[in-house]
């Protein structure tokens, strides 16, 4: 065993650690957002509406993830190149059944009359300041709350959202006459 092995080994096991950290910090992402939903839904019986935009997204990484997985088991493994594909497909199923599940989470929410739960909070319409569009390359909504919270949400969900926080301020506007 050459030093140039030694080296590719620990290379190789720390891009697979940070891998399944990615992939161990979006499962703890998603059981986060299962468990608010859930006490959302416990206290709440009706007069809400589901967002889910998430399918398309969650298609395309559990596709990818199912590439890599039978690409693994197809591939053959004779040539110390070859495991390092091997290696790196293995990498991309585990990365992008990750990314399958923070899809699920940050492209769906639950909107009801007063504020939406998104990621692992219940927002209350009147706890918001601003809805402004990020300046960059992915067009995302920047929503900051009163505890100076910014809540990132994709460009269709930020639209959607700012139709019902104008609707409630129109609803609070002519309660207030």
């Amino acid at each position: 065993m050459s030093k140039f092995d030694t080296m590719d080994y620990i290379i190789c096991a720390a891009v697979l650690c940070y891998g399944i950290y990615l992939t161990v910090q979006n499962v703890r992402l998603f059981l986060a957002n299962q468990r608010v939903r859930k006490e959302y839904l416990k206290k709440h019986k009706d007069g809400y509406t589901m967002v889910n935009q998430y399918l398309p997204y969650m298609i395309f990484f559990l596709g990818f993830s199912v590439i890599g997985i039978i690409g693994i088991f197809v591939m053959e493994k004779n040539t110390k190149d070859e495991l390092y594909v091997c290696f790196a497909l293995a990498l991309m199923a585990i990365i992008c059944a990750g990314m399958a599940l923070d899809s699920i989470v940050k492209r769906r929410a639950i909107v009801d009359d007063d504020g939406f739960v998104y990621e692992k909070a219940h927002y209350r319409f009147r706890s918001i300041l601003s809805m402004d569009p990020m300046k960059s390359i992915i067009k995302n909504i920047d929503i900051l709350t009163t505890e100076r919270q910014h809540v990132v949400v994709s460009k269709k969900m930020g639209v959607y959202l700012h139709e019902c926080f104008l609707e409630w301020k129109k609803r609070k506007k002519n309660k207030n006459k």
